[in-house]
């Protein structure tokens, strides 16, 4: 009996100790779920764009565009991964810099005139920006697969 009782417990002391060296899956799904509510939010504020007369290129330049994005990457930016896996957190934090260099190039944008050496020309803002958003996208499908590498179940509304 007291065998099974010392088994029991180091059982339990190592499955606490790993839950506390890992954390829990839950914690990332809720963390997940947080971002997603974020860019619910940011999409249904876009559709005020997108259902007025403009073109993609100039949804994409204009200061409500620029202020939905920043409003987005500083709410998720600020979500607290402090407790969540150190491979999640790199994951989550290389997403969240994406975000921030796309809003940064959104700034820049509306901030310099054609004289100034910092002006971004039509051309070049547009090569940036596809090329962000495909960065935005890959550290996306990175954070998920890493959740998925700590057991949680990804919905497929995240995708």
């Amino acid at each position: 009996m007291m065998n099974f009782i010392k088994t029991i417990g180091a059982f339990s002391l190592t499955f606490f100790l790993s839950v506390a060296l890992v954390g829990v899956p839950k914690s990332i799904s809720d963390f997940l779920a947080q971002d997603v509510s974020n860019g619910y939010e940011r999409d249904a504020n876009m559709s005020i764009l997108f259902s007025a007369d403009f073109t993609p290129k100039e949804i994409h330049t204009t200061s409500v565009y620029k202020q939905i994005i920043n409003d987005y990457a500083e709410k998720s930016k600020d979500l607290d991964d402090s407790d969540l896996p150190s491979d999640f957190q790199a994951a989550w934090r290389d997403h969240m810099a994406a975000w921030s260099d796309h809003a940064n190039l959104l700034n820049q944008r509306g901030k310099h005139c054609k004289m100034s050496k910092y002006y971004i020309n039509d051309e070049e803002f547009a090569r940036t920006f596809e090329e962000q958003d495909a960065e935005i996208t890959r550290t996306w499908f990175k954070v998920l697969s890493v959740a998925r590498q700590h057991g949680v179940v990804i919905p497929r509304n995240y995708y």
